[in-house]
């Protein structure tokens, strides 16, 4: 099963052999890590807009005892790649009793963010970790 959806994963993702080899992909996992760790007792990520994952999967890699739901509306098919099987690939997030909730660049392509965002929070059992990342665009800055 091959469960991600190409058409609308970041597209350098889709051009780099290696992805965390690049600095942008490196950098933002340095500071993901660096975050998750505060989940002590980690077992369990939703990844919101996750594309192929590639946050999760390396997660994955620090501990082998966490279950990943990666959420995209951009996947093809849904369920358990049998070379990734600690990751369910899904269209809509399901479970809300994760630990740590991932959404890395994808706020700014919801219409309604907030109310997007007040929902997960809402559904998520207390004390769960939101890693939350946005592009850096210029356009969010001022001159000075």
């Amino acid at each position: 099963m091959h469960a991600r959806g190409k058409n609308l994963m970041d597209l350098i993702e889709v051009w780099l052999k290696d992805p965390l080899k690049h600095w942008y992909y490196r950098h933002k996992f340095a500071a993901i890590k660096r975050e998750a760790k505060l989940a002590i007792d980690l077992k369990s990520i939703v990844d919101i807009g996750a594309g192929s994952a590639i946050f999760s999967r390396e997660l994955l890699k620090l501990n082998n005892e966490v279950q990943v739901q990666a959420v995209d509306i951009g996947y093809e098919y849904e369920g358990i790649d049998r070379n990734e099987i600690r990751i369910n690939y899904s269209r809509t997030c399901t479970n809300y009793d994760a630990d740590l909730f991932l959404l890395t660049d994808v706020l700014e392509h919801v219409e309604d963010d907030y109310n997007f965002l007040n929902l997960i929070v809402s559904k998520a059992k207390p004390g769960a970790i939101f890693i939350i990342t946005v592009p850096c665009f210029m356009s969010l800055w001022s001159y000075h």
